[in-house]
């Protein structure tokens, strides 16, 4: 994946199509809608916490790929995520917590680390034949 920041949003570009296209993470909004419709991305908001972006998201349909094993989860999901590049830049920290009340017995949090790339994101797409 890669980050692309702007001033009132980050957007996470992705090279593996099964996850998205894209997410809109909104630095610009403090709440998320009132009106939500459930979708495969759910609403993202998000905010600077110190070196640390936390993105609070809700509003996730029940058909969202949360882990290449398809982890169950329902629409009650809420998700919050921490990305935080470690000292040297060369490695981005991101921590979930995960928390379901219809799906999970308590949150469930992890932490992966992502190493720097130079290279591009790869072309990937679907194909039915």
């Amino acid at each position: 994946f890669e980050l692309l920041p702007t001033a009132n949003r980050m957007t996470v570009l992705f090279e593996n199509a099964a996850l998205g296209n894209k997410r809109e993470l909104y630095l610009s909004r403090a709440q998320h809608s009132a009106k939500l419709v459930a979708t495969y991305q759910g609403d993202s908001i998000a905010r600077w916490e110190g070196d640390a972006l936390v993105v609070d998201t809700i509003g996730f349909n029940d058909l969202t790929w949360l882990n290449d094993a398809g982890a169950p989860h329902s629409e009650a999901l809420h998700l919050v995520e921490r990305f935080r590049l470690l000292p040297g830049g060369e490695v981005l920290e991101y921590q979930v917590t995960a928390t379901d009340p219809q799906a999970l017995a308590k949150p469930y949090t992890y932490t992966r680390f992502f190493q720097r790339s130079a290279t591009p994101l790869q072309e990937d797409f679907g194909e039915n034949r």
